[in-house]
This record gives structure tokens, C-alpha cells and sequence, in this order.
């Protein structure tokens, strides 16, 4: 630790973050290119030049909060995860997976996993979304899907659901065990296109432009065809499907001549099976019961103790990530 202090030994210079916020991090040739498989593919003769003595890099993707936590454990080992909230942990994973340090990967989805009863029903997208992009987050990733596969719509209920992807929204609606009225999906899904524009839109819908449809109906374009229209109650739909007409298949809009909805030129899964209901519980107990599992979230109950530091020896030398 007091060499990473000492001003005149390093012959490294970094700079994280993008402006108006880099910061400069002096380090060691050596102990970088021990340390990290990344830094000793950067620091090669093939790819890093001085220039006065010293070798520089740039790391815009990384902000100088993480990369000195990234530093100080290429340093020491150590890592102190007290007081760091999950898209911290986040980024400090993103960061060790770039940089090839493997060890600290495992540590951080450890860590991230104890404390599962903490994000679980806040953060799932924020986690789900860092264990499709990181690819050496597997325990993360299969965590998820545990938990996804045991309640399917988990990551629709979840707090930060407007970070979900398009891909993962369409994967959610095609199922057919989510514990959700209809209706309940539509509302969150109107909701998470609304919150995918770059702008804010007025709650009142009868004051939206013509524009702000056009770009809602664009967001939403892959979803609707997975939204089983049959399986929603007339006055629902009246009230709450209705007003959004500018954005939805003109044959779903359309009376017929009893003065009802056109329901039978819709899309093919407009016509699938209702998703798991039932008149004497709700869809949720429903869904569960269908699995053969009536889930009681004790292990969510079982909260372990938050471990201040992450000590971890050794060198990460087992991963060979590709120079990006």
C-alpha cells in the first residue's frame, strides 16, 4: 500500500472516467502485469509505449471512483464492500471483469449473492442485466435464472424494471406462467415504453401529441403482438386499453357490428392460452403452485452477515481476455 503513495517510484499513468471527471492514478509497471492478465497484454511491447519515461493509459469506461477500488485491490488484495450499494458492487464487477481479475469476479458475485434478500425485489434488472454482460458472471446469471424460473415475473415487478431490454421484455411476455392479470402486464409494459423515451410524458394521456404516440408505439412495436388481448376483461380493456389506440393494430380498435372490440384478426398469441389464473388465488400463488412448488421465500428471510472486507491472496492469472 505505500508504494501505490509514493509519487517517485510509479511509471504508469491512468487516466479513468470522461471528462469533466478523469482522474490521473499513478502505478507500477510490474506489479500491474503481475497482477492483472489485462495490464500484461496492455503493458506488452506489442501494444504500450513511454513516452518520457512513462506508459499512459486511458480507461473512459471506468469511473475514477471504481478504478481506485479496482487499484487498491491489484495492490493489496483487499477490497472493503461496506457501505457500497449493489450498482457499486456493479460497476467494481464490470471493471474486475474487464481487467481480467478473475478472483475478485467470484468474490464480488459471492458477496452479491449473500446479500440476494436486499435487491431481489429492487435491483433484479440491474443485476440480471450485469449477468448477461459480464461473461464471467455464470453464478450471478445462473442465480437469476433460478430465481426467474421459480417467479417468472420477477424482473417485470422489480423496481428498476424500465432498465430491462427489449429482447428480455419480449422473452417475459411469450411465457405462459406469469403471475400476472393481463391487464397487469399491459399496464407495465405501456409503463416501461413510456420510460424508454428521451423525455418525460404527461400522465394525462388526452393531452399526449400525435408525435408522442408515434414514438411510444415505436418502443412498444415488438411487445404488442405478445399481449393476450382475449384474456382482458371488457370494461379493463375499455378503460385502460382504449386510450391508447394511436399505438395499437387497428383491427384491436375496431368494432365489430355488435359494437365490440374486432378480436379475431389479431396476432397469433393474442389467441394463446390465459397465462396461470384462478378465481379462489391469485395469479402469483397460482403460478407457483403450477410448478409443484409453493415457494415461502424463507431463504430470503435468512439474511447473513455483511462481511466488512473481502480478503483475497494470490494472483489472478487464469483468465486471457482479449485486449479490447
Amino acid at each position: 500500500m505505500t508504494l501505490l503513495n509514493e509519487d517517485n517510484e510509479h511509471d504508469v499513468i491512468i487516466e479513468a472516467g470522461e471528462e469533466p471527471t478523469v482522474r490521473k492514478f499513478k502505478a507500477h509497471y510490474y506489479i500491474l502485469r503481475m497482477r492483472s492478465p489485462y495490464f500484461r497484454q496492455a503493458l506488452s511491447s506489442r501494444w504500450a509505449q513511454q513516452v518520457n519515461g512513462f506508459f499512459h493509459f486511458k480507461k473512459p469506461n471506468i469511473s475514477p471512483e471504481t478504478f481506485e477500488i479496482i487499484l487498491r485491490y491489484i495492490y493489496t488484495s483487499i477490497i472493503n464492500v461496506e457501505g457500497l450499494k449493489e450498482v457499486e458492487i456493479i460497476d467494481v464487477l464490470g471493471a474486475a471483469d474487464e481487467l481480467c481479475l478473475t478472483v475478485l469476479v467470484e468474490a464480488l458475485q459471492e458477496k452479491l449473492m449473500e446479500r440476494k434478500h436486499l435487491w431481489i425485489n429492487k435491483q433484479s434488472v440491474l443485476i440480471y442485466n450485469a449477468g448477461q454482460k459480464y461473461p464471467t458472471c455464470t453464478k450471478l446469471l445462473e442465480t437469476m435464472y433460478e430465481a426467474i424460473y421459480q417467479e417468472p415475473e420477477l424482473l417485470l415487478k422489480s423496481e428498476d424494471f424500465s432498465a430491462l431490454e427489449v429482447e428480455t421484455v419480449v422473452w417475459l411476455l411469450q411465457k405462459d406462467d406469469l403471475g400476472m392479470l393481463e391487464i397487469e402486464l399491459w399496464r407495465r409494459i405501456v409503463e416501461w415504453g413510456i420510460r424508454q423515451l428521451p423525455f418525460q410524458l404527461d400522465p394525462d394521456v388526452t393531452k399526449w401529441r400525435d408525435d408522442d404516440f408515434i414514438l411510444l408505439k415505436e418502443k412498444l412495436r415488438p411487445c404488442i403482438p405478445y399481449i393476450r388481448w382475449r384474456h382482458i376483461g371488457a370494461t379493463d380493456f375499455a378503460a385502460q386499453v382504449t386510450i391508447y389506440g394511436k399505438i395499437l393494430p387497428l383491427e384491436l380498435c375496431e368494432p365489430d357490428i355488435n359494437g365490440s372490440s374486432a378480436f379475431y384478426n389479431l396476432p397469433i398469441y393474442s389467441e394463446a392460452m390465459a397465462r396461470i389464473q384462478s378465481v379462489l388465488i391469485d395469479p402469483h400463488q397460482a403460478a407457483r403452485i403450477a410448478k409443484g412448488k409453493d415457494k415461502d421465500d424463507k431463504d430470503d428471510k435468512n439474511e447473513k452477515g455483511d462481511d466488512v472486507v473481502i480478503g483475497i491472496g494470490g494472483t489472478d492469472l487464469e483468465c486471457e481476455e482479449e485486449l479490447l
